[in-house]
């Protein structure tokens, strides 16, 4: 194949995706807070005629540095997708570093917001935050579009009343989180709890027992 010819073809590829991520869009219910140590669930409404075959939460427990785990996000209905989170555990939210800024200035959630902002708004609280986006996948894997990361706090229980469902209930007695980098590989959810984790999904795609729950 020539180079021109090759260029078109990856031309052609790209306006292809560019077409299919625009086919979907997708509207995430923010939620207020998560409660420490309890299941909560978030949901989402996926728009569209785009050609997509999973939509993923994706979350973790703030840091400069870590890995987002996932979950699949179950159809309801009318385009609705809902998924359980893991229970946070109970960790202490840890001060702002100047080495971090660098690292997490660019995040969605921190758009017109400085260092000092970040440094104040961790000081003020009593537990780990929790950072969490929505993506469709196409079913290959490949990520077709996502919403921005948000980020929300963990709070205690007595002031962060989410309530799931019997559905929701059902899901949460049986979680499978999935991984997406190889220091995650089958070992406990970094600050999430084990309760009710019982499947792994690795980077590669393999579901598996997840032994390292299990054991607990």
């Amino acid at each position: 194949m020539s180079r021109s010819n090759l260029l078109l073809v990856l031309l052609l590829i790209l306006a292809a995706a560019q077409m299919l991520a625009q086919a979907v869009e997708i509207q995430t219910d923010p939620v207020d807070c998560l409660p420490v140590g309890l299941n909560a669930a978030i949901t989402t409404t996926v728009d569209g005629d785009g050609d997509f075959a999973s939509v993923r939460l994706y979350f973790r427990r703030f840091s400069p540095v870590g890995s987002f785990y996932y979950t699949e996000m179950f159809p309801i209905g009318n385009g609705v997708y809902t998924a359980v989170l893991p229970r946070p555990e109970d960790r202490t939210a840890s001060p702002m570093r100047d080495s971090w800024w660098s690292s997490i200035r660019s995040r969605d959630w921190l758009k017109g917001r400085d260092q000092a902002w970040l440094t104040g708004w961790l000081d003020d609280l009593d537990q780990e935050p929790v950072e969490y986006f929505v993506a469709v996948h196409d079913g290959e894997g490949e990520r077709i579009d996502q919403t921005p990361i948000r980020i929300v706090e963990v709070q205690d229980p007595a002031t962060c009343g989410i309530r799931l469902s019997q559905r929701e209930e059902l899901w949460a007695a049986r979680l499978t989180v999935g991984e997406t980098a190889d220091p995650q590989a089958d070992r406990v959810p970094f600050h999430w709890s084990c309760e009710g984790v019982a499947e792994r999904i690795t980077p590669d795609g393999e579901a598996l027992p997840h032994t390292a729950c299990s054991k607990r």
